[in-house]
């Protein structure tokens, strides 16, 4: 049985209100932490004020607005989850930049970018998010959340953890179901070094969960396994662990350093659905290494690669050839991308009716608006900015079957929740609760209430932690702690306590 002690400090919050969303809007691009988010509100502080959740109030999706500037993330992480380094989003919220050209959160190479919870309902918008490290996994964006991110740019991170580390997604590391619609992933980097397991696996994208990717450039991302690790560096572009569909993205020019790499573009460990999708140009070292299939069901249509055989791209409508692509460059609209040069194989060739309506920059596409075929991969040749509603997503895939699951524990006050006696006072210094997690259960967070009022909230690793605080009232009062388990089981004890009188020094 595990034990885990809470030190209980009183600084007295406001009782929780009705399920309301709120809309958090972001006055300064400094990193502060200062317990509020008003008319001085940062991105920190935005994000914190998001994470609070409420007793007994169903969870709601807060909106956090990010005008334009570079958000630079300075405040060094404490090693407990609740202050600086990266950006970890606890809760179902929205987080919307002005333009990924405009909005840019910056990390400082420490610590990766966001982290987006396991339990939560995230999208993001309008951002790019750059400059992460320090870490193992999606060194810019971990998302274990059922996640939404479009028009955004993920550029320039890496999985720099020191000592053994996995080295997975020095872009994004995806653990939730998610889709990502009109996205640049570019110049991420994961490299192994001495001591590592295993040698690195996708450094643009590492995909753990079912996912769908429409009119997204994966290109210029870097895999390197010559400095430690055993079986192959793989998958430089784009690393599919579970089912993933593309639709018209461009896959181009990603790189893996090391003679035995497999898959410089895609390393295909799971079955996937590939439609209207340029993959070209990507290498280990010199030699051309486009995919590497790994014994699994590629669904192809109407794809364009420079071995179409190399991705199992075998379908009648498939091409081998070189797509003519021009570099990585602003075409307008919000992210860069690569388009196809003139006499390119990958023009007019895809039937309008099956192509998103929107190119990555979100403009029209040709076909839609002419009846004339449409262009593969996620940049349309001639498309200008104009006004059309989003395109219509395929629909996701199905999820897995729910597996039978066993009766839980059965969850008493006593099995999990220890309160100081009330039959004697007690001190205003120290006031200890002992939470303990029986056998097949697991804690997810306690609350606590004092005379009604919310003095604390602690989960995860604040289980286990000290806190130091002070101040319980003079006098009489009644203390509610709320246990909550990560199966969503809840159990409470209310408790009426008075405070011991000071002691008399004697003269």
């Amino acid at each position: 049985m595990r034990w885990m002690l809470v030190t209980l400090v009183t600084g007295l919050l406001l009782a929780p209100g009705p399920a309301t969303a709120a809309t958090f809007t972001v006055t300064k691009t400094a990193d502060t932490l200062d317990g509020a988010c008003d008319a001085d509100c940062s991105l920190r502080e935005a994000v914190a004020a998001s994470n609070v959740e409420e007793e007994d109030v169903p969870v709601v999706a807060d909106t956090i607005v990010l005008p334009a500037g570079t958000y630079p993330l300075t405040l060094p992480d404490p090693g407990d989850d609740t202050g600086g380094g990266d950006l970890d989003v606890r809760q179902s919220a929205t987080l919307v930049g002005a333009g990924a050209r405009s909005t840019v959160i910056q990390a400082g190479g420490t610590d990766r970018v966001l982290e987006l919870d396991s339990r939560t309902t995230v999208e993001v918008s309008g951002v790019t998010l750059t400059g992460g490290g320090g870490v193992g996994q999606g060194a810019g964006l971990f998302s274990g959340a059922t996640l939404s991110l479009h028009d955004a740019a993920i550029v320039g991170n890496a999985t720099t953890k020191p000592g053994p580390a996995s080295r997975q997604a020095g872009g994004v590391f995806l653990s939730g179901p998610t889709t990502l619609e009109r996205v640049l992933v570019a110049g991420n980097s994961s490299s192994s070094i001495a001591g590592d397991v295993w040698k690195p696996q996708g450094a643009g994208i590492f995909v753990n969960a079912p996912a769908t990717l429409i009119n997204v450039t994966i290109a210029g991302n870097t895999i390197d396994g010559t400095g430690g690790g055993s079986s192959f560096p793989q998958g430089a572009g784009l690393f599919a662990n579970d089912p993933t569909t593309l639709v018209n993205v461009t896959l181009a020019g990603n790189r893996a350093v090391g003679t035995k790499s497999q898959g410089a573009g895609i390393f295909f460990n799971d079955d996937a659905t590939v439609q209207r999708t340029i993959v070209a140009g990507n290498a280990t070292d010199a030699a051309t290494d486009e995919c590497f299939v790994n014994s699994v069901v590629i669904t192809s249509t109407a794809n364009l690669a420079t071995d179409a055989a190399d991705c199992a791209f075998t379908a009648p409508g498939d091409l081998s050839a070189d797509p003519l692509l021009a570099p990585l460059a602003d075409t307008g609209g919000p992210t860069d991308t690569r388009a196809p040069g003139p006499g390119s194989p990958a023009l007019d060739r895809a039937a309008f009716a099956s192509c998103p309506a929107l190119d990555q920059r979100g403009f029209p596409r040709q076909g839609v608006a002419t009846g004339a075929a449409c262009d593969l991969g996620a940049h349309e040749v001639g498309a200008v900015a104009g006004a059309l509603p989003p395109p219509a997503l395929p629909p996701p895939a199905p999820p897995p079957a729910p597996a039978v699951k066993p009766t839980p524990p059965k969850l008493t006050v006593a099995s999990v929740l220890t309160l100081p006696p009330a039959r004697r006072c007690v001190s205003r210094r120290a006031f200890r609760i002992r939470l303990r997690a029986p056998k097949g259960v697991t804690l997810q967070q306690a609350t606590v209430l004092v005379n009604g009022r919310r003095a604390r909230v602690v989960r995860g690793r604040r289980l286990t932690a000290p806190v130091d605080l002070r101040g319980l009232p003079k006098g009489r009062f009644t203390v509610k702690v709320t246990v909550t388990t990560t199966d969503g089981r809840r159990v409470s004890d209310t408790r009426r306590y008075r405070t011991c009188a000071p002691r008399r020094r004697g003269r």
